[in-house]
């Protein structure tokens, strides 16, 4: 949301683009790299665990280099680092969104990823 703020500030043409990226990148997330879990039906990632579920059947292979770069590292670092640029321009929102990703990110690693069993995961290690 911040960096759709920075970003709208700016363009709304822009603005309106990279909310879609970050909703085509939450879809990608949930269709490769979570499908691939077994646990999906006690995910504790609640919104991406209940998309995972209806947007691609269990896939009990295991994750490769390719399943870890295109279903999570690729649009999560389009969605973190895109709004950069604008986000320079105003400390207090650069600020807020590295503050912001970084309890996100803390609460998906100590607390969502450590509930799971899916030790396939490269997070649940």
């Amino acid at each position: 949301v911040i960096g759709f703020i920075a970003i709208f500030q700016n363009s709304l043409l822009l603005s309106i683009g990279y909310a879609t990226l970050i909703l085509i990148s939450y879809f990608i997330i949930a269709a490769v790299y979570c499908s691939k879990c077994l646990c999906r039906d006690t995910c504790n990632h609640l919104f991406v665990g209940m998309l995972s579920k209806h947007l691609s059947r269990p896939n009990k292979s295991p994750y490769t280099k390719s399943d870890m770069f295109y279903g999570a590292a690729l649009p999560i670092g389009i969605t973190v680092f895109l709004p950069q640029f604008w986000l320079i321009k105003s400390p207090v929102l650069l600020f807020s969104f590295w503050v912001l990703l970084l309890i996100g990110a803390a609460e998906i690693i100590f607390f969502v990823c450590k509930g799971c069993n899916n030790r396939k995961c490269s997070m649940c290690r």
